[in-house]
C-alpha cells in the first residue's frame, strides 16, 4: 500500500550475499517490481479468452491450429463436427477421411497451396455422418508455408463452423425463386419495385420488354412516363394516389396501355402491386404486371360485333319496313301471300355458299342481297340491275365482300335508290388485267334528294371499309352525286403474302 492509500502488486526477489571467504552470509538483496499493469492485462486476457469461449459456444465456432506434423490442437466439440467420437484424438487425415469425396479432393488441393504459398483462406465442404445425412463446414483461417516444400503448411489456425442451416436455407430460397421464376414465366408477369421517398425503379427483363426498352437504359420513373399512353396517364395517376393515402388498404390496380421506346407498339398491361408505410408515410410500391394486350384485342372485337349484331338487328328491320312498305295489298291475306310468296329471299339471307368446292360466284351473292329487287315486286316498285362476267370468289373472301355489299343494299333500301318507287341500282363489275383487280361499281338514282352530305362515317361505312381494306386488302371510294350514290369497290385477285388467291377461276379470270 502506498502513503496516499492506493494498493499496487509487487514482484520482490531476494539474493543472500556470502562471505567469499568464509562463506558466512553477509547481507540480504532485495528488489521489487511494480507488477499491477501486468496483472491487469493478464486479468483483461482471462476475460476477453471467456467472453470468446462463451462466443464460440453460442456460435457454434470451434477453434482449431494444425502443426506440420499433422497434429489437431482444438476445441472438444471438434470431432463431433466430423462426426467423430469424442475420444478420438483428431488427425488432418481423419478428418480429411470424412469428407464428401469431391469436396475432399477440394480440400487437399487447398493444403498444397498453403503449403507452398500460405496466406488466408476459406472452404466451405461437406461432412459424411454415420446416419447417411451430411453436414455443411464452413472452414477460416491463415496459413504459414513451409520452406521446406513439404505436403503440410508449417502451420495453420483458424476456426470451423456449422453451416448446414444456413445452406438449407439458401437451397430452399433458391428452389422458391425458381418457382417462382418458371411461374412468371408460365403467366407471363413482371416484377416492378419502386422505392418512393428515393425515386429508385427496379424492373425485371419482363417489365423491361413490356416497355421495349434497352438492355443499357436505365429505368427511371421519367422513362415509364414516356411509354405510358397520353389518354391513361390521368387514369393511372388516380390510381397512384388512391394506393399512396395512408387511409386505404394501400392497394395499387390499373390497366393502362404503353408505347413501345423501340418498337413503337401499343401493348395494354394490367399492373397490381402493394404500398408498404412507415410512419404513416409511403416507402415502397411493389407489385407484378402482365400484358393482357390480347384480352383486350378479344373485348374490343366482341365490342365491335355486339355493334354489329345491334346495327344489324336494325338493317333487318329497316329492310321488312321497306318490303311491306312497298307492297300493296287490299287485305291482311293478300299482303301475307306477298310477302310469302311474292318475292325470292330478303336481302340479308345468303344463298348456300361458299360450295363443296370452298367458293361462290359473285352473281349469286349479289342475287342473295338484292332478290326482292331484281324481278320487281309491282312495276313501279324500285329495282335493281346487275352485269358483269363470271367472276369466282374464294371462300375466305366471300363473306367480307358479301358484308360489304350487304351495307351497301341496307343504306340504300333505308336512304337511297331502292327506298322509294321509281328507284334504280345498277350494279356491274370487271377484271382489271392490268392492276390484276376486281372492280365493282354501285350506282343509285331517282332516289331521294340528298339536302346535306353526311358529317362523318357511320358504323356502316367503317364496316365496309375494314372489310374491304383491312380483310381484301382492297380500296373504296364513296360520292354522293345529284342522282345518289355512286361507289366503287376494287378488290385484288390475290394478296401478297396471301396462302389464297381471293378470286379464282373463270371466264373473267381467265380473261
Amino acid at each position: 500500500m502506498r502513503r496516499d492509500g492506493t494498493r499496487i502488486v509487487t514482484g520482490t526477489q531476494w539474493t543472500l550475499r556470502l562471505d567469499p571467504l568464509t562463506g558466512a552470509p553477509m547481507s540480504i538483496v532485495s528488489t521489487r517490481t511494480d507488477l499491477s499493469a501486468l496483472r491487469q492485462a493478464e486479468r483483461a486476457l482471462s476475460r476477453s479468452e471467456a467472453r470468446l469461449h462463451r462466443a464460440q459456444e453460442a456460435s457454434g465456432v470451434v477453434a482449431f491450429e494444425v502443426a506440420e506434423d499433422g497434429q489437431v490442437m482444438a476445441d472438444a466439440a471438434l470431432p463431433g463436427l466430423f462426426g467423430l467420437s469424442p475420444a478420438t484424438v483428431p488427425t488432418v487425415g481423419r478428418c480429411l477421411g470424412r469428407l464428401h469425396r469431391p469436396d475432399r479432393a477440394a480440400a487437399l488441393a487447398l493444403r498444397s497451396r498453403l503449403a507452398a504459398a500460405g496466406g488466408a483462406f476459406s472452404l466451405e465442404f461437406r461432412v459424411a455422418l454415420a446416419d447417411g445425412a451430411e453436414r455443411w463446414l464452413l472452414a477460416r483461417g491463415e496459413a504459414t508455408a513451409d520452406p521446406a516444400g513439404g505436403a503440410n503448411p508449417r502451420m495453420l489456425a483458424g476456426i470451423i463452423l456449422d453451416v448446414t442451416e444456413r445452406r438449407a436455407a439458401e437451397t430452399a430460397l433458391a428452389d422458391s425463386g425458381e418457382r417462382l421464376r418458371l411461374a412468371q414465366a408460365a403467366a407471363g408477369f413482371g416484377i416492378y419495385d419502386h422505392d418512393l421517398p428515393s425515386g429508385r425503379v427496379t424492373w425485371d427483363r419482363r417489365m423491361r420488354a413490356f416497355w421495349d426498352l434497352p438492355d443499357d437504359l436505365p429505368v427511371t420513373n421519367r422513362v415509364f412516363l414516356a411509354g405510358l399512353h397520353p389518354d391513361d396517364r390521368a387514369l393511372r395517376r388516380d390510381a397512384v394516389r388512391n394506393a399512396l393515402d395512408p387511409a386505404g388498404p394501400g392497394t395499387y390496380q390499373v390497366e393502362y396501355r404503353v408505347i413501345g421506346r423501340q418498337d413503337g407498339q401499343e401493348r395494354w398491361i394490367a399492373t397490381t402491386g402493394q404500398v408498404r408505410f412507415a410512419q404513416g408515410q409511403p416507402v415502397r410500391l411493389t407489385g407484378l404486371a402482365m400484358d393482357i394486350t390480347a384480352r383486350k384485342r378479344t373485348e374490343q372485337r366482341n365490342e365491335l360485333l355486339m355493334r354489329e349484331v345491334d346495327h344489324r338487328a336494325k338493317n333487318a328491320l329497316a329492310v321488312v319496313q321497306a318490303a311491306l312498305r312497298l307492297s300493296r295489298a287490299e287485305s291482311p291475306a293478300e299482303l301475307v301471300r306477298i310477302v310469302e310468296e311474292g318475292s325470292p329471299p330478303w336481302p340479308g339471307r345468303r344463298p348456300s355458299w361458299p360450295s363443296a368446292a370452298g367458293r361462290a360466284e359473285l352473281q349469286d351473292l349479289l342475287q342473295g342481297e338484292l332478290a326482292p329487287f331484281l324481278t320487281g315486286i309491282r312495276r313501279d316498285a324500285p329495282r335493281a340491275e346487275l352485269a358483269g362476267p363470271a367472276v369466282t370468289v374464294a371462300a375466305h373472301a366471300a363473306q367480307p365482300l358479301c358484308m360489304a355489299i350487304h351495307e351497301l343494299a341496307t343504306n340504300a333500301m333505308k336512304y337511297g335508290a331502292l327506298s322509294r318507287a321509281g328507284g334504280l341500282l345498277q350494279v356491274t363489275w370487271r377484271l382489271d388485267p392490268a392492276k390484276r383487280s376486281l372492280v365493282l361499281a354501285w350506282r343509285e338514282s331517282g332516289g331521294p334528294d340528298i339536302a346535306t352530305l353526311p358529317a362523318g362515317r357511320g358504323f356502316g361505312s367503317r364496316v365496309i371499309e375494314q372489310t374491304v381494306q383491312g380483310q381484301l386488302g382492297g380500296a373504296v371510294r364513296r360520292r354522293w352525286l345529284a342522282e345518289g350514290l355512286a361507289c366503287d369497290i376494287e378488290v385484288p385477285l390475290s394478296r401478297s403474302g396471301a396462302a389464297k388467291a381471293l378470286v379464282l377461276d373463270g371466264e373473267a379470270a381467265a380473261a
